[in-house]
């Protein structure tokens, strides 16, 4: 999979979003929010092709958190970025 290449992540403040372009246009109804961890996972994926297993990597090299933990933290936003359309189908 792979994060859409069109998508920029934005720092405003304490928020991370992403606006995503339409036509030259932003079209505020299509922002996103993200928080640190997955603003973190976001920025590291992007422009590469990854699993899963990557995502589960870079949480626990990052944060110190269990297999486990990674796993259902990777898997959420992930989910999320897939469910939003953020990744290439």
């Amino acid at each position: 999979m792979k994060i859409r290449s069109e998508l920029t992540l934005r720092k405003i403040g304490d928020d991370y979003l992403i606006v995503e372009p339409d036509q030259g246009m932003v079209d505020f109804s299509r922002v996103f929010s993200l928080n640190h961890t997955a603003a973190y996972l976001f920025t590291q994926l992007q422009g590469k092709e990854f699993e899963i297993e990557s995502a589960q990597m870079l949480l626990k090299e990052r944060y110190g958190i269990t297999e486990d933990v990674a796993d259902r933290d990777s898997k959420t936003i992930i989910g999320l970025f897939r469910k939003e359309n953020l990744l290439y189908p």
